[in-house]
């Protein structure tokens, strides 16, 4: 098919209404078939008869991304990272379900990172229904890693029943006490934390964990991390310190003037935490600011959602010092980082804001912006309570 013969079909369906044009104010205008004609090509013809057209355009996003690869590390846009999820729906038409985990999995960090983590649940939902992968997951390389950032984005959006589902699922799997048996626990636990139930989290935790130290399993899979985030907030962050100082000394940490941006923010935030639960308001606040810090600079990782925690995490302190309109402040500035990325989270914010009422100044008369502007000034330390 030549240009003339392509602008000749394109013009007969846009007649029959059967093209959509989705316009963008600052891009091109951009084309898609109406559903309809999807359907009727999927019935009318097989993948083979298809495969062709399939693979120029496969072609066409393949060189685009190649090219476009770099991308990723720099906080890429929703139209950017769509042409990942848009090949890797062509490879799973197509039938290359293995070229399509590679692709997602590729992208995976940088939908972390973003806000667009539905994107990325909406292909993996298809790939996972479009093969049988419970008994025949050993056949695609990738997929464990591209199923458990799938489950991750759930847990985190608050779809907890599509995400309970598929980890039932994915026991099926597990035929033996193996490292992806490990896995499953690390996966579990995670979940029923993010649930906020912490008590069966630290009992997944502790699973994954006795089993990985008497096999002897030699595996990348490890619940430490995910065990302490678990026993921490279930009221034993005395437990949890250790595993995140990582062999380091506190009081290293805790020196206003020492800050290893290799670490990155979660490092600083989740040793805070456990200072804040200690009573340790002070030295918390030092962490906290140093998490602020190195997340502000984060392009890799679940960049927005660490924005949320960390904000919060400071309004509550400050709330502990009687800094009540800088609380204010932080504690709404994560109700806005949460809105998109993590719905559930945003809510408890909100029932917190309830609960305070009057007894914290409120921010209504601010905007999105001011509030983030003024979050931004104190964690650089242009801002105090006073001002």
């Amino acid at each position: 098919m030549n240009y003339r013969k392509f602008l000749k079909s394109l013009n007969a369906l846009r007649s029959l209404n059967l093209v959509v044009v989705k316009r963008s104010p600052t891009t091109d205008d951009v084309f898609e078939l109406h559903p309809l004609v999807r359907q009727f090509i999927r019935q009318r013809f097989t993948r083979p008869e298809r495969s062709s057209f399939i693979e120029e355009i496969i072609k066409a996003y393949r060189r685009f991304i190649s090219s476009h690869k770099f991308q990723l590390a720099e906080q890429p846009t929703f139209t950017t990272l769509q042409y990942w999820t848009h090949t890797a729906e062509l490879d799973i038409a197509a039938g290359r379900i293995s070229d399509a985990i590679l692709t997602l999995v590729e992208a995976g960090d940088a939908f972390a990172a973003s806000g667009y983590s539905r994107e990325f649940c909406r292909v993996a939902r298809l790939l996972l229904g479009s093969i049988r992968w419970i008994s025949e997951h050993s056949k695609y390389k990738g997929i464990d890693g591209l199923f458990k950032i799938y489950v991750h984005n759930l847990d985190h959006l608050g779809e907890w029943t599509e995400a309970e589902g598929l980890l039932d699922q994915f026991q099926l799997s597990v035929v033996e006490r193996d490292a992806r048996y490990i896995l499953y626990c690390d996966l579990k636990c995670y979940h029923k934390w993010t649930k906020g139930e912490f008590a069966e989290a630290v009992q997944w935790g502790k699973t994954g964990q006795l089993l990985k130290k008497s096999s002897d399993v030699d595996t990348k899979y490890d619940v430490t991390h995910n065990l302490a985030l678990a026993e921490r907030d279930a009221g034993q962050p005395e437990l949890a310190l250790p595993v995140f100082l990582d062999g380091r000394n506190l009081e290293e940490v805790l020196d206003p003037e020492e800050l290893d941006e290799n670490r990155g923010g979660p490092h600083y935030g989740n040793i805070g935490r456990c200072l804040h639960f200690m009573g340790q308001v002070d030295s918390a606040l030092v962490c906290y600011q140093k998490s602020a810090l190195l997340v502000e600079k984060a392009t890799k990782g679940e960049r927005i959602l660490n924005q949320g925690y960390i904000r919060r995490w400071i309004g509550e302190l400050l709330l502990a010092r009687n800094e009540h309109k800088l609380a204010c402040i932080f504690l709404q500035a994560a109700r806005f980082k949460w809105e998109q990325v993590s719905p559930p989270k945003a809510a408890q914010v909100a029932a917190m804001q309830r609960q305070l009422g009057s007894e914290t100044p409120t921010c209504s008369g601010m905007s999105n912006a001011a509030i983030e502007r003024a979050c931004l000034d104190w964690i650089y330390g242009r801002l105090s309570d006073a001002s």
